[in-house]
């Protein structure tokens, strides 16, 4: 199972600038999951993805429900 680990905020804003100037140039953090493969490893989340999309370019769904 994967759980978040932690995020790194990576824009500083400039002081005195509007909050609309800062909605313009603001990007959101980066976050880290904890890999399914690695006991100790991270991924760093990419984008949103579909479950269709995903089936459809490639990915495989893995049932492990009945593992204990």
């Amino acid at each position: 199972m994967t759980r978040f680990l932690r995020s790194v905020d990576t824009f500083k804003a400039p002081a005195g600038i509007s909050f609309q100037e800062y909605a313009k140039l603001a990007t959101p953090p980066r976050l880290f999951y904890s890999d399914i493969l690695t006991p100790n490893g991270e991924a760093e989340f990419v984008r949103d993805e579909s479950l269709d999309d995903f089936v459809n370019g490639g990915g495989i769904i893995l049932d492990r429900s009945d593992d204990t």
